[in-house]
């Protein structure tokens, strides 16, 4: 028997907050530590966790990233901002965002 692995499920450790992508301070490169895909309230979600946070992307990204989940680690994410769309009985605000290159990478094109 391995106590050190059933220890490891018996312990709790300190979550990271769970912030909405509209909490992400604009235009301030943050991070991807992990990036998965889950099971959410209104369907599959994509989940990243950022440094200091988990954020879940808008639904309608969904699908156009799924096939590059496991690729998004060590990118980073940028919160632009919302921008509203008027439908015609509504009106709401959607988060305007983007991913950028990892830094490394930046680093190797710089460097060379």
């Amino acid at each position: 028997m391995n106590l050190n692995q059933i220890n490891s499920v018996c312990r709790v450790t300190p979550q990271k907050p769970v912030r909405s992508l509209q909490e992400l301070t604009i235009d301030v490169p943050e991070e991807i530590i992990s990036a998965k895909r889950v099971s959410g309230k209104f369907g599959p979600q994509i989940l990243l966790e950022l440094r200091e946070s988990i954020v879940f992307l808008p639904q309608r990204v969904t699908d156009a990233i799924a096939h590059y989940v496991d690729a998004l680690k060590g990118y980073r994410i940028v919160f632009r901002g919302t921008k509203q769309f008027n439908g015609h009985y509504y009106h709401h605000h959607q988060a305007d965002f983007e991913f950028l290159e990892p830094l490394e990478r930046l680093n190797n094109i710089f460097n060379q």
